[in-house]
């Protein structure tokens, strides 16, 4: 049994070394890894490879093949390739490498054109910029070519200005890359140039001068092209008829116009107009000096015609009114009281006016602005009111009832200094040298409200100088006509007597002029009033 597994033992080591001895009988080596092109095809017809490997073998070769077989149609990019050896002991060795289909052709690219054309199609000149004259440039994208499939046309330049852009003026760089399926990869490059389009902007507005023949003009300086001035209007003259800024002489009046045309052979032309009106200064205006409206509430007025000019009527006064303003002579009303001024305007466009003044005056009725009143004797004095008239003229207050004093009967603003007792009537008047006078009214009630206690004097001094000549008792005769007046001298003789006080006493007898000697003398004053009230007292004759 023991030499049986022996055996088996033996047997088995045997076959083992017999098939390690096979196998290093059979090696193969496989070609290295191939990169081919076929710029016509973009593919690979694969070839029999089995002949480029190297097989070592000690027994007969069976069969040797390739996978995928020769003849095989590889597109791009890396294919494996196994090769398979077999001898005729069975023993099979196998082995791979790549074969890579590559395209090492590099795609074709052409930029657009660079051709500038004129305004009339003819070619102007061939240089390496697209221009325009409109900044919403539209060009032909590149054309490309590959011989096998283009990949991508990708635009480069990083602008983010394209075809249909809108571009700046000036010269913008496009570049372009196309890229083919392996990668390969060409750009072109060319610019696009935004030419200026002429602008001819003139800076003097449009104007209007008054009796000027000479002129400046200034339009916008050149940016591109050649300007030049044109005279649309017969009569000026362009001094230098190709500087944007230049003098014209010879203004007509009415319109003058001119044109500032600007001309560029790329772009074409831009033009922009002026008018400059000259106006003829207007004739002088007359007219009358004054009138005066002292009964009616209208009147005629006139000037003279214009030989130049447009005239018309208006006022300094808004309320005045005319039948028709435009006409030299016509009829003028709703006048103020006092002096108006109507102004006959002669105008002639932009030139000054030329005014003549005519004065209206309008009989003025003067009027008391203090009201109507009444008062409590004694007298404390009173402001007076009344307007002011704005005519030539005199102004006066006075009493048709008398016994008052004004601080100023002359002036519009006096003051009332004395008033009688009972009802007083203030008037107030102005006269005007043509229209005569007119007055107001003004009634005070001047009245005893406490009893009767007039400030009588204590003596006279009747030496004819005005002051303090007679014995004054005040309001006696107006508030009581009745009373009744007698003075005695020491002894009680009669010296005056009066019913009534129309008359003072002057300090002779009886009033008759024959004068009474220094000394004093007494009287009494009966009221004769519903109280029979009586006053007494002395008075004293100083020389």
């Amino acid at each position: 049994m023991r030499y049986i597994s022996i055996l088996i033992y033996s047997l088995v080591i045997l076959f083992l070394y017999i098939e390690k001895s096979n196998a290093q009988d059979l090696i193969i080596s496989c070609p290295q890894d191939t990169l081919v092109s076929d710029e016509l095809t973009c593919s690979y017809v694969l070839t029999d490879f089995t002949v480029l490997a190297s097989v070592t073998h000690i027994n007969n070769i069976q069969s040797f093949t390739q996978n995928p077989p020769a003849g095989t149609v590889l597109s791009q990019g890396i294919h494996a390739i196994t090769l398979t050896v077999e001898d005729d002991m069975g023993n099979i060795e196998t082995c791979s490498f790549t074969v890579q289909v590559a395209d090492t052709f590099v795609p074709k690219i052409t930029c657009p054109a660079d051709t500038i054309f004129g305004s009339n199609g003819e070619i102007k000149r061939v240089i390496d910029t697209l221009s325009s004259c409109n900044p919403v440039f539209i060009y032909d994208l590149p054309i490309t070519s590959d011989n096998c499939t283009i990949a991508s046309l990708t635009q480069i330049d990083g602008t983010g200005l394209s075809s249909a852009s809108t571009f700046p003026e000036g010269v913008t760089k496009q570049t372009y890359q196309v890229t083919d399926d392996s990668g390969n990869s060409s750009m072109c490059s060319f610019y696009v140039e935004i030419l200026e389009n002429p602008k001819a902007d003139i800076l003097t507005p449009d104007t209007s001068l008054c009796d000027i023949q000479n002129y400046t003009l200034e339009a916008q300086a050149l940016n591109s092209g050649t300007g030049f001035w044109i005279v649309k209007s017969s009569g000026p003259s362009v001094v230098d008829i190709n500087n944007n800024i230049t003098s014209v002489t010879g203004l007509t009046y009415g319109e003058n116009i001119f044109v500032w045309l600007v001309h560029s052979e790329e772009c074409g032309s831009a033009s922009d107009t002026v008018r400059i009106f000259v106006d003829k200064a207007p004739s002088l205006a007359q007219t009358q000096d004054e009138l005066y409206v002292c009964s009616d509430t209208l009147i005629n007025v006139s000037a003279t015609v214009p030989t130049y000019g447009i005239g018309s009527w208006t006022s300094a006064e808004s309320n005045v009114k005319f039948l028709d303003y435009t006409k030299v002579n016509t009829v003028a009303y709703h006048f103020n009281e006092g002096w108006n001024s109507l102004l006959w305007v002669v105008s002639s466009g932009v030139c000054p006016a030329s005014i003549d003044t005519l004065r209206i005056y309008k009989k003025e009725q003067v009027h008391i602005l203090t009201n109507d009143t009444s008062f409590c004797l004694p007298f404390q004095g009173m402001e007076l009111y009344g307007t002011d008239p704005n005519g030539s003229g005199t102004v006066l207050w006075y009493s048709i009832d008398g016994n008052t004093e004004f601080s100023d009967e002359t002036t519009s603003h006096p003051t009332l200094q004395k008033i009688g007792a009972g009802e007083n009537r203030i008037v107030y008047g102005f006269k005007n040298p043509v229209c005569g006078t007119s007055t107001d009214t003004l009634y005070i009630m001047a009245k005893i409200c406490d009893e009767y206690n007039p400030i009588i004097p204590t003596m006279i001094t009747p030496n004819g100088d005005g002051k303090n000549d007679l014995f004054v008792i005040q309001d006696l005769n107006i508030l009581y006509p009745k009373s009744n007046i007698t003075i005695v001298n020491r002894w009680g003789k009669l010296v005056f007597e009066s019913e009534g006080y129309p008359d003072p006493w002057n300090g002779t007898y009886l009033n008759e002029g024959k004068e009474l000697p220094m000394g004093t003398y007494f009287y009494k004053i009966k009221l004769n009033n519903s109280e029979n009230q009586e006053l007494s007292g002395s008075i004293s004759i100083i020389r």
